[in-house]
């Protein structure tokens, strides 16, 4: 990462994501899953890939 702002919140982040930072294939099958079968049954409900930042 070339801004060193951006570096340092990134760390932090990365510290506090207690399920781990998203890797493109992570990404990949989230992107994929509302366009499968098993979301037939889903409705309104919000997808959040950043580790679980939330839960802190």
């Amino acid at each position: 990462m070339g801004d060193p702002l951006a570096a340092k919140l990134f760390a932090k982040a990365e510290a506090m994501a207690k399920l781990g930072v998203m890797e493109p294939e992570d990404l990949a099958e989230l992107a994929a899953f509302p366009a499968s079968p098993a979301v037939a049954k889903i409705t309104g409900q919000r997808m959040s890939a950043i580790g679980g930042l939330p839960a802190i």
